[in-house]
């Protein structure tokens, strides 16, 4: 009782209490029963002693102990103490037990961190024993919204782009996160032009923390389009695409006087390029 930290009139009584007790009283007649009991405050002792201060010392100590109990003569009385044992000696070791981990992070104290996701084994150490697990470390939470490709594409009214509008999607130490709602939205596009559209409006990201959206333009008359990609409370941005007049070059022949040195024929080409004018909706 003293090793808990009570008086030593505390330890006294306590002491008194157990060693008149009914079960001492009751069963002077069998010897066995009495020696085997009594090392029970001994193995409480140190059980305590190796709480507060993990030793072999204390652990070689117990086992003396076992032994005598189990050579009086009675081992019920071994199994019910190391049942006692068991339920008030469970030892937490983490401050004097070492920890390491492969694949990466660190520890503080027995904390692990880890900012890359990824399968790490966590081992601990203390005296001679040793227990090992594997842990998987996950994407945080998703805290900005970047771009990857397809921006300034162009092409002729009606058609698709060839090139999606990819996005994608990291945690704060660049980790990609998956299942992340991505929205897309057309937010602006020539005066008068219909039919445009987006494959995906709104899609999941997926394990490489990437989406993507393709754009179908609208009919004439020609000009750009501002699509917006958005994700919660992310950052938004705007990807940017024109449409062209679906028209060919315009050929002919030209006939070009020289004067005095006759007439000659020569083949003329022209391209024409047309915008049109842009307007927005919300």
């Amino acid at each position: 009782m003293r090793k808990i930290g009570l008086s030593f009139f505390s330890s006294l009584i306590s002491s008194t209490v157990f060693i008149l007790s009914g079960f001492f009283i009751c069963h002077l007649k069998h010897p066995a029963m009495i020696l085997s009991a009594a090392s029970l405050p001994y193995l409480f002792w140190i059980t305590e002693s190796f709480i507060q201060k993990p030793r072999v010392s204390y652990l070689l100590l117990g086992g003396m102990f076992f032994g005598l109990q189990l050579l009086s003569g009675h081992p019920q009385i071994t199994v019910y103490s190391a049942l006692a044992i068991c339920e008030v000696g469970s030892v937490n070791v983490t401050g004097s037990a070492t920890f390491s981990a492969s694949g990466g992070g660190s520890f503080t104290t027995n904390i692990f961190t880890a900012h890359y996701i990824g399968t790490y084994t966590i081992q601990a150490g203390f005296l001679s024993l040793i227990g090992t697990t594997n842990v998987y470390i996950t994407p945080g939470t998703p805290t900005t919204l970047l771009y990857v490709s397809g921006n300034n594409q162009t092409s002729t009214c009606t058609e698709t782009l060839a090139n999606p509008f990819i996005v994608k999607v990291e945690d704060a130490y660049h980790n990609p996160c998956s299942n992340v709602t991505v929205n897309f939205a057309v937010i602006s596009y020539p005066v008068g032009a219909e039919g445009y559209s987006l494959s995906a409006i709104q899609t999941l990201t997926n394990i490489n923390g990437t989406t993507s959206s393709y754009l179908t333009l609208g009919d004439e008359p020609p000009g750009s389009y501002t699509i917006r990609v958005s994700s919660g409370s992310l950052t938004a941005f705007d990807f940017t695409a024109w449409s062209l007049r679906r028209f060919g070059n315009i050929a002919g022949i030209c006939l070009i006087d020289y004067g005095t040195e006759g007439q000659r024929t020569a083949s003329i080409t022209v391209t024409p390029i047309e915008t049109g004018a842009t307007t927005s909706k919300d």
